[in-house]
């Protein structure tokens, strides 16, 4: 059943109800207010009759009853004396034989009571209940004065009737209008759940788009629209958000072959690599490649972060397969060559900074170009301590950031046993600290700390040794930029 029929019902039984009994207690305070009138004027009537007769000649008493009593009476009367004996009786009286009442129990103890005045008000008689009432005349007898009960009857048969067609209007104009009401509330209602059960099938398109009626109504529809509006678009956010996600994951993988192998362990060198994007793919990119007796190591941070950082990193792969068939280009050559590739297809807009190294395994001659990279660090062991240096150099400009530029060539000898490490600025500025605490960045003293602690490692575990400890270090703050680095063991 509708809702709407249901509260018709409901509030149909209670306004029925609440009429019906304002009709019935009505009509009792009626019948009570009309019975208490009829008892009244029955007493003023004995009374009046008392006073008319008192002191009067006992013969001229009956003169006197019948001119009082002249004019039609709703009630009969009587006079008798103190043995009942009838003294004066009515004509209306003797027609309905109220002489018979001479016979009640209760006026016989009256009579023998000596009571002035009073009234009984449940006295039956053939023509039904009387009321009847007695007045007391010093030296002449007892006034009786009779009343039909039904005169109280037919006046409120009246009233009932009456009372009844006004409940009938009232039921009738009060259904009519609460129905409209109803109607026009519900309306809005029934509207409001079709168009929700439309967004549960899936339409996303349901909208209301015609006036409720109550302001509420048209609260309620308002934020509908507005709900639905907002859901058709967090759909179609999350559409393009798992299309992005889907491409994203497509071109992690297509990044990931940009990459070389990043555990290399040769006969004069091991590397041990890794790296993470800050959104699956970015701007960090590692790369080495050996030709003879000569390693090429390079490490490049392309700004900024996402698809657009990683397609220049796509890019900068393309020059390098180039540069690994030509064993004689220098370092600075090379990253001559990048940035102008680089400048002719970002114009600018993005910028790579880059460290490049070219080493000979012979005699540990090292050939390095640097592009506003991060300085590299150098640990060799000495008195059984492990020392660090970074390596510095010229730090030329940015690839990519203007149309013509030049780079130099920087030397520096690396021996058996030392370690390389290369890195992108994520490291460093990693935010590290407790989780209660204010983050501080990792910083160059800490990492070369970190580095020195894990050269007991190698391989993977090397790796995975100081990927776990940063993890530690930095606790619950999120990572806000790529981190890359290689770590490199001459033997």
């Amino acid at each position: 059943m509708k809702l709407n029929s249901q509260i018709k019902i409901l509030i149909s039984v209670l306004l029925v109800f609440a009429v019906l009994t304002s009709g019935v207690i009505f009509l009792k305070s009626q019948f009570t207010e009309k019975k208490e009138m009829i008892t009244d004027l029955i007493l003023q009537k004995n009374r009046f009759l008392s006073r008319a007769i008192q002191g009067a000649e006992f013969s001229k008493i009956p003169q006197i009853l019948n001119e009082e009593l002249s004019v039609p009476e709703w009630s009969r009367t009587m006079l008798i004396d103190k043995n009942g004996k009838i003294l004066f009786q009515d004509s209306y009286s003797k027609s309905q034989h109220d002489d018979v009442l001479l016979k009640s129990d209760r006026l016989r103890q009256v009579l023998s009571g000596g009571s002035s005045e009073g009234l009984f008000n449940d006295v039956s008689f053939a023509d039904g209940e009387v009321f009847l009432g007695y007045n007391q005349v010093p030296g002449v007898g007892l006034i009786l004065s009779v009343a039909p009960v039904s005169l109280i009857q037919k006046s409120m048969a009246f009233q009932a009737l009456s009372v009844g067609i006004i409940t009938i209007l009232i039921l009738t104009f009060g259904l009519l209008l609460f129905s409209a009401v109803l109607n026009r509330l519900t309306l809005g209602l029934e509207v409001l759940s079709k168009e929700v059960d439309n967004i549960g099938q899936g339409n996303l398109k349901a909208r209301i788009k015609h006036k409720l009626g109550a302001q509420e109504i048209e609260v309620l529809a308002n934020a509908f629209n507005s709900m639905a509006k907002n859901i058709e678009d967090l759909i179609l956010v999350k559409e393009k958000k798992s299309y992005m996600d889907a491409e994203i994951r497509t071109a992690e993988k297509v990044q990931k072959s940009f990459f070389p192998e990043l555990h290399v362990d040769e006969r004069h060198y091991s590397i041990s690599g890794y790296s993470e994007q800050l959104h699956g793919c970015g701007g960090d990119w590692l790369y080495h490649f050996r030709r003879g007796d000569m390693l090429y190591l390079g490490v490049g941070d392309v700004t900024g972060h996402g698809l657009s950082s990683a397609l220049l990193t796509g890019v900068s792969r393309a020059v390098f397969s180039v540069f690994e068939d030509d064993p004689k280009i220098s370092p600075a050559r090379m990253l001559e060559n990048l940035h102008k590739v680089l400048y002719k297809v970002a114009q600018g807009s993005l910028t790579m900074t880059f460290f490049l190294a070219k080493i000979d395994m012979t005699t540990g001659e090292c050939t390095y170009s640097n592009a506003s990279h991060c300085s590299p660090l150098l640990l060799n062991k000495s008195s059984g301590e492990w020392n660090s240096e970074f390596i510095l150099g010229d730090a030329g400009p940015l690839l990519g950031s203007e149309s013509q530029t030049s780079f130099t060539d920087n030397k520096c000898v690396i021996k058996k046993g030392d370690w390389l490490f290369v890195y992108t600025d994520g490291v460093p500025e990693m935010k590290i600290g407790p989780a209660e605490g204010q983050p501080k960045s990792l910083g160059d003293r800490r990492m070369i700390k970190l580095l020195k602690e894990s050269l007991t490692k190698k391989g993977p575990s090397l790796t995975q040794h100081i990927a776990s400890r940063l993890k530690d270090m930095r606790s619950i703050h999120p990572v806000d930029d790529d981190f890359s680095w290689m770590m490199v063991e001459f033997k």
